[in-house]
């Protein structure tokens, strides 16, 4: 057996492994079906990746709140560049602001405000809205102290619910 044939073995008996740990609630294993739903995206920035793969090894270690905290800085970097497709126009006179990039969105609004910003341009509707603003406040309460405690379904449908809404926004273009 070459060392071809080794990794490529050592690939399926992973895969197999990992198939039927994720029948287990309590497995981490079972986030191998959020990497297979991350696949079915388009291009995302590689920051915006980078920040999904770092939620995804927060699962596997067990630190669910940051794997959430994660998964949200993903999404509004996402949303702050799906808002500046046509280079911030549409916002600019909108707002009567001169944004010229995502970072300069990020100085000038809150998370919340970019979600509304999205709503004034027509990119996303009041429904929409107040799904983003429910997955923002469950992101606050991870990155801010309290109580809550949520636990590895709690991580990952969170992931799952962000990715589908980016899936969501990449069919969707600026009015």
């Amino acid at each position: 057996m070459n060392l071809e044939q080794l990794y490529s073995s050592v690939l399926d008996f992973q895969k197999k492994g990992n198939s039927i740990l994720s029948r287990y609630e309590s497995s981490t294993s079972r986030t191998i079906t959020i990497d297979s739903s991350y696949k079915r995206l388009g291009k995302l920035s590689l920051r915006q990746e980078e920040l999904f793969q770092e939620a995804f090894k927060c699962i596997e270690h067990g630190v669910f709140r940051s794997a959430i905290v994660l998964a949200w800085a993903s999404f509004i970097d996402f949303l702050g560049d799906k808002i500046g497709e046509d280079n911030f126009n549409n916002l600019n006179v909108t707002k009567n602001w001169n944004i010229s990039n995502t970072d300069d969105l990020r100085e000038k609004a809150s998370d919340s405000m970019i979600i509304e910003c999205a709503v004034e341009i027509k990119l996303i509707n009041k429904t929409m809205s107040k799904s983003l603003r429910g997955l923002l406040a469950k992101r606050n309460e991870c990155g801010h102290p309290s109580d809550y405690k949520p636990g590895l379904n709690d991580s990952l449908g969170y992931i799952d619910e962000i990715l589908k809404r980016i899936e969501l926004l990449q069919k969707t273009s600026l009015p």
